[in-house]
């Protein structure tokens, strides 16, 4: 089958009618310095994972402790929010523990003091960036073509971005809608319909993943936010995919909103730090291979061939654990793979190798196989005729 299996993406269509139904996308990235007060909170975060990684008396504990730093590092890059309820639980999990470990506990509450200072000083440098923006696009809430989709993976982020948004702008509940996997399906459904009306009083949809796949939000919206980075091509694309798609009549922007530390010198910094400014990179560099991969593949479930967003968060977790950024070269590599002609495939040379693998390196060229046909081109001439024949293509289809 492969010879005859041709994968045709948007940037394929010459048509120019069907192309006016697909917009080029703008991708905004907004990198935002944390406070000096988060990058603290996050160092500690990394003097766990520096201790887990060192730890080899106990496996089992070490694992364990290895799972939760990096949980606690994602859960605070989706928002201070997200991490509070993640160290609550921890802390709640040790002090019930048959066996407390009063070290563990003690590192927990000391998290959890520096988070509620986090609080109480309302040092949230990107959910002030998010605010900026929303400045900056004279986005109020109030007019019908304002509306807006923010994406972060954690209810609590949604919630809390909720309570922010509508007291800054003083906008009402009616204007702003949580979109997540807690709601049924006829709720979500419901959501959905309503956000794509235009006379619907929502101006943002503040969705989780579970608003990634297979939800039209493109009709009256063209800008989206992702709040977060989720640790997943996949699901990256999914979200962008929401607005970007057949049928969107705007160039739909999508903005990435990127933690990141202040640059110091070399030799000037700390363990922690310089652990924590190589985490941040990977999920930098993860929204940079997420477009290279849009432009020039226009599937990135095909990258890293795990057709699963779990099992590529996985991937990423053991970058950020081992420093490792061998995935990033993988995905280098297929992009620059992918960059075929596929338009010889059609002509009438009689070549029984196809163009699709002639570039391959890493492949055997596909072995000669016995054909009634001289060549593709009259291959694909045939089957045109046939479907014409039967009525399953018209004339200029065929053409």
């Amino acid at each position: 089958m492969e010879p005859y299996y041709v994968r045709r993406f948007k940037h394929h269509i010459q048509d120019a009618g069907v192309r006016a139904n697909f917009q080029e996308r703008e991708v905004v990235r907004l990198g935002t310095q944390l406070y000096p007060e988060e990058v603290a909170f996050l160092e500690k975060q990394q003097q766990l994972k520096i201790q887990a990684l060192q730890d080899d008396a106990r496996s089992d504990r070490r694992t364990a402790d290895k799972l939760f730093a990096i949980g606690l590092f994602k859960a605070y890059l989706s928002s201070p929010s997200a991490a509070k309820e993640t160290i609550t639980n921890r802390l709640a999990k040790l002090r019930a523990a048959t066996k407390p470990k009063p070290d563990a506990i003690a590192d927990m509450a000391d998290l959890l003091i520096d988070l509620n200072k986090l609080f109480d000083n309302q040092r949230d440098a990107r959910s002030d960036r998010l605010v900026t923006l929303l400045e900056s696009l004279n986005w109020r809430g109030k007019q019908a073509d304002e509306r807006l989709v923010i994406f972060a993976e954690r209810i609590d982020t949604l919630t809390y971005l909720q309570g922010r948004l509508t007291h800054h702008f003083g906008i009402d509940d009616s204007r702003v809608t949580l979109f997540s996997g807690s709601l049924s399906d006829t709720d979500q459904q419901a959501v959905v319909e309503n956000f794509g009306k235009k006379d619907s009083p929502i101006r943002l949809l503040l969705a989780s993943d579970a608003g990634s796949q297979g939800v039209n939000l493109h009709y009256f919206c063209h800008q989206m936010i992702n709040y977060d980075i989720p640790w997943s091509l996949i699901t990256l694309e999914q979200r962008n995919g929401r607005i970007d798609r057949y049928g969107q009549t705007k160039p739909p922007f999508i903005y990435y909103l990127v933690a990141e530390v202040a640059g110091q010198q070399a030799g000037d910094a700390t363990e922690q730090k310089s652990s924590l400014r190589t985490d941040l990179t990977i999920i930098d560099i993860l929204t940079r291979k997420e477009e290279e991969v849009h432009r020039t593949l226009g599937d990135v479930g095909s990258v890293m061939k795990l057709y699963d967003a779990k099992q590529e968060e996985k991937i990423i977790e053991n970058a950020l654990l081992n420093k490792d950024t061998a995935v990033f070269d993988h995905i280098e590599a297929a992009v620059e793979e992918a960059e075929l002609d596929y338009s010889s495939l059609f002509d009438d040379e009689d070549d029984s190798t196809p163009a699709l693998n002639a570039a391959s390196t890493t492949e055997p060229a596909v072995l000669q196989s016995t054909t009634f046909y001289p060549s593709d081109g009259a291959f694909y001439r045939e089957l045109t005729d046939q479907l014409v024949s039967v009525g399953q293509l018209n004339n200029n289809e065929a053409t």
